[in-house]
């Protein structure tokens, strides 16, 4: 078999917390200079003998056993086989080259910690502390002062509390956040009135015909946008415009807080852009996937992806091997969506272990 595949090994050891990784130890805007292993650990010693825990090592378990069976697969792959599925995946990434549009400009804008924004500007003497909208059970959303301390959504709070002492809790009020978020979807009217919103904090705008109406650039209306969701709400909102829904979406996570992106609709651009992104980047890529394309593959990265194109074909149905290239080759998001049923799909999940 070739060398391309890598088969990284496992860590843990006598540390386990290093290997143990949830919903809430992946890392959120805000939260770059956290001590990664620290939370794990916090995590970890909290988490054992729960209910939660358990049914955590279990599904671990079974990843593994998937792992395995990949790694098995690979090892019989022949040279030949390798050169089939090569030029297999070749063949697709020549047809999505062929069908790239750039003609697109699209927006992408997401609420500055929504929630518990929305609270300090209701109550100004919360501002600056470590905020957690939600209970000791979840947490909603977290401040950019708790999320400095390991704290996200999707959290316990009885975790949080651990990770930041000083952690002030306010339990959520939908009603109000509706009235905030029903504000700022009137300004995003004013850009695409065909605006459609995933969330009360998020929504997704084509704003190519305002462009070029106006005369102006993705990035003047970004600005624009975000000055009068502000005006209007007293709320600061990030942006990322790229040439489709979902490039824009991670470009509008990149200056998080009350920040942009832009991404030029040049198609050596967006190449390079893609190519460096973590495959966790990908709608539809969880920790399970990302740890299965990893160990089995060795691949991280867009461009590590493309470069095991023929490992993919070979070990995954053309239906889940698809989406992956599509993404890195920024064709439609009916091809991002398509990524979501990557596992469901996949040889090996129609195998018993």
């Amino acid at each position: 078999m070739s060398s391309a595949a890598g088969t990284p090994s496992d860590c843990g050891g006598h540390r386990p917390w290093q290997s143990y990784h949830t919903a809430y130890t992946n890392a959120k805007a805000g939260m770059e200079g956290v001590d990664r292993e620290k939370v794990q650990k916090v995590i970890y010693e909290m988490s054992k003998g729960s209910k939660y825990f358990e049914n955590e090592q279990k599904k671990e378990a079974i990843t593994k056993l998937k792992i395995e069976h990949l790694r098995a697969q690979c090892a019989k792959l022949t040279d030949n086989d390798i050169s089939h599925f090569q030029k297999v995946a070749e063949k697709k990434i020549l047809e999505l080259e062929a069908s790239r549009d750039l003609s697109k400009i699209w927006l992408h804008t997401d609420m500055d910690a929504f929630y518990a924004a929305v609270e300090t500007l209701e109550n100004p003497s919360l501002k600056g502390k470590p905020l957690a909208v939600g209970s000791m059970s979840m947490i909603a959303t977290a401040s950019y002062e708790a999320r400095k301390f390991g704290v996200r959504a999707a959290m316990p709070g009885f975790i949080g509390c651990k990770l930041c002492p000083d952690l002030v809790f306010v339990r959520p009020n939908f009603g109000r956040y509706t009235h905030y978020s029903g504000l700022a979807r009137k300004v995003f009217q004013r850009y695409d009135p065909n605006f459609f919103a995933t969330s009360l904090d998020e929504a997704y705008l084509d704003i190519t015909e305002v462009c070029s109406e106006r005369g102006i650039t993705g990035e003047e209306v970004a600005s624009e946008l975000r000055d009068a969701v502000h005006q209007e709400t007293g709320l600061t909102c990030s942006a990322g415009v790229a040439p489709n829904r979902m490039i824009a979406k991670v470009c509008s996570d990149i200056n998080k807080p009350n920040g942009q992106f832009i991404l030029p609709n040049d198609r050596d651009a967006v190449t390079t852009f893609v190519s460096t992104l973590p495959i966790r980047k990908i709608g539809g890529i969880g920790k399970v996937t990302e740890q299965m394309l990893h160990q089995v593959l060795g691949i991280s990265t867009c461009q590590e992806m493309l470069q095991k194109g023929a490992f993919l074909c070979a070990l995954f149905s053309e239906g889940s091997t698809g989406p992956y290239v599509n993404y890195t080759f920024n064709c439609s998001m009916s091809s991002f969506q398509e990524a979501i049923l990557y596992l469901s799909r996949s040889r090996y999940q129609k195998s018993s272990f």
